[in-house]
């Protein structure tokens, strides 16, 4: 395959322009609701430092022995997200009254959660299953920030600093998992983009459970991929897949779902050098009774439920969207038919003055970062499904990529954030690789991709506006 090893200032100084011209153009034509002066001083940070120290990281950092860039990674990481929740936890605190992000529901409720569990016991099992009203995907999270509370003390900021450590560790993880599919080059390139992400440092500053979530979906693909290339294949190496593929149940379902339909059909289609049919249909029956053994009970529940309602709730949802409070009334009209060919680029940033969305105007960067960057996810699969059709040895990415994202459209959660964050770590991956598969044709597709997105954020900002009735 092709390999350029460094991207260069062409991708990254027109990425920054794009960005301020959609500044300039949306504040000049909708001046009575011009993004505040905080939150464009927060998406210049964040697009200017991503794009300018990713291609100044990139070369400086190229030719480094993989033990010290590794290093590189995770300290760097470390620093930044844990210079970002000290700063973050004081910035809620001045602005909403209390160190939680604005309008925070999640948050509070798990970190009541977390208080209640500590002051009852952390062992104290039938109570946190039967008393706590907690669900069985919603149970991790609060359990942990139990654990952390009755360790610490009741600190919210100390769940964050932690969340900072499995971030940086993510980024490590990320590189190895990169190199094993990819090679040296594009792994390089992951770590470095997810070193320096805006939305995996800025959910290190929230106490919400995306930011563990990330970190196991991420060690289970490692960990699963190395199990699934090892040449002979060991029950002792399955441990750490089975073990964090059920913790993920308790984080979010369709997230387990999607890992272990992933890792199964991975198993099944993947060649191995030393691995024949019938060892590849003995070791799927192993997944498949632990996997029977893990969707028992209240997990079985909630997958039957979840798969039988999925249209009736994206329906009902988008519905109500449309007619509750500071809502959007062009929400009904939203339907899998629309979010699918979205799906891989949303969620579109929020670059004008909508009041009742101030997280998502203090992320309106991070957002058009990965619009951008889709150009070259694009690019990864063009190479790997069409180019060289080399696929089947990426099957484990690819298929957690459609299993999770093919779920996520049919939900009423297809243009959440939050909701794409899982999948944000595979897309990096791509993101790495893609780039450096970029021919002098690809490359002439670059801006009129731009141009596409610049249209599209446009027409966003246009539609919650009308939505709400202010234009």
């Amino acid at each position: 395959m092709l390999y350029q090893p460094i991207i260069s200032k062409y991708y990254t100084e027109k990425a920054i322009a794009l960005y301020f011209i959609l500044l300039a153009l949306l504040s000049v034509l909708f001046i009575h609701k011009v993004l505040p002066l905080h939150w464009m001083f927060f998406g210049v940070i964040e697009i200017v430092s991503f794009f300018y120290f990713f291609e100044q990281l990139s070369r400086k950092w190229y030719n480094l022995s993989e033990k010290i860039f590794l290093k590189k990674i995770f300290v760097n990481a470390l620093i930044i997200r844990w210079v970002y929740v000290v700063f973050s936890y004081f910035f809620y605190t001045w602005m909403t009254g209390q160190p939680f992000e604005f309008g925070a529901a999640d948050s509070m409720f798990y970190h009541g959660s977390g208080e209640w569990i500590a002051n009852v016991g952390l062992f104290n099992w039938y109570a946190i299953n039967a008393e706590s009203g907690l669900q069985i995907s919603d149970m991790g999270h609060p359990v942990f920030i139990g654990l952390v509370y009755s360790v610490f003390g009741k600190f919210p900021i100390i769940v964050r600093l932690l969340g900072g450590v499995f971030s940086a560790w993510m980024c490590v993880l990320l590189y190895k998992l990169a190199k094993r599919n990819f090679g040296e080059v594009p792994a390089k390139n992951t770590a470095i983009i997810a070193l320096l992400m805006p939305q995996f440092i800025y959910y290190c500053g929230l106490h919400l459970k995306e930011t563990y979530m990330i970190f196991m979906a991420v060690l289970f693909l490692e960990r699963a991929d190395a199990v699934i290339r090892s040449e002979k294949i060991q029950i002792k190496n399955l441990i750490v897949p089975i073990l964090i593929g059920a913790l993920l149940f308790l984080y979010r379902t369709v997230l387990g779902a999607s890992v272990w339909f992933a890792f199964l059909s991975a198993l099944l289609f993947t060649k191995g050098k030393k691995s024949s049919l019938g060892r590849r249909i003995v070791l799927a029956l192993w997944f498949i009774l632990a996997a029977l053994f893990v969707f028992s009970g209240k997990i079985e529940r909630e997958l039957d439920a979840m798969w039988k309602v999925k249209e009736q709730t994206q329906r009902t949802n988008m519905e109500w969207r449309s007619v509750r409070k500071d809502g959007n009334a062009f929400s009904k009209y939203g339907s899998a038919v629309l979010f699918a060919p979205a799906i891989l680029i949303v969620p579109f940033p929020t670059m004008l003055n909508v009041h009742t969305q101030q997280n998502q105007m203090y992320q309106h960067g991070s957002y058009l970062i990965k619009n951008i960057l889709s150009f070259f996810v694009l690019v990864a699969l063009f190479v790997l499904l069409i180019k060289y059709k080399s696929y089947r040895h990426h099957v484990l990415l690819l298929l957690f990529l459609i299993a999770y994202l093919a779920t996520l459209t049919m939900s009423s959660f297809a243009l959440s954030e939050r909701f794409h964050l899982p999948i944000l770590p595979v897309l990096t991956i791509l993101v790495g690789f893609g780039m450096t598969q970029v021919t002098n044709r690809l490359k002439d597709m670059y801006v009129p991709y731009l141009v596409f997105v610049a249209l599209v954020v446009i027409a966003w900002n246009i539609f919650k506006l009308a939505g709400r009735g202010v234009i």
